[in-house]
């Protein structure tokens, strides 16, 4: 397995309850999630993405394909959720974004 070949072509990424943000791979696949230029589609949902929901934002910030993003039943953390707030300030693409499920409080909204 080899993150950086894990995208390329593909339009949607399916890797939702695969534990992918728990690991020390996660790093290697969010890069491999910013140099992609055909995904239009990402579930991550039911992973365990907590403080690594913050390499999320940067790879927001970079992307310009994807328009669906699912990120329901991650623990996003609060830094997290700021990274992806900052991310969206400057992706102009995606029009979906789920984060249902996340255990927000009404002051980090």
């Amino acid at each position: 397995f080899e993150p950086s070949n894990v995208c390329n072509g593909v339009e949607k990424l399916g890797l939702r309850g695969n534990s992918v943000g728990s690991g020390r791979r996660w790093p290697e696949i969010v890069r491999s999630l910013e140099s992609n230029t055909t995904l239009t589609e990402v579930d991550l949902g039911e992973n365990p993405l907590q403080e690594g929901s913050r390499l999320v934002g940067g790879w927001l910030r970079t992307n310009a394909t994807l328009t669906s993003l699912l990120l329901d039943d991650t623990g996003v953390t609060p830094t997290g959720l700021a990274a992806i707030g900052e991310g969206l300030v400057s992706n102009a693409t995606l029009t979906s974004l789920n984060l249902g499920g996340n255990p927000f409080s009404h002051d980090v909204l």
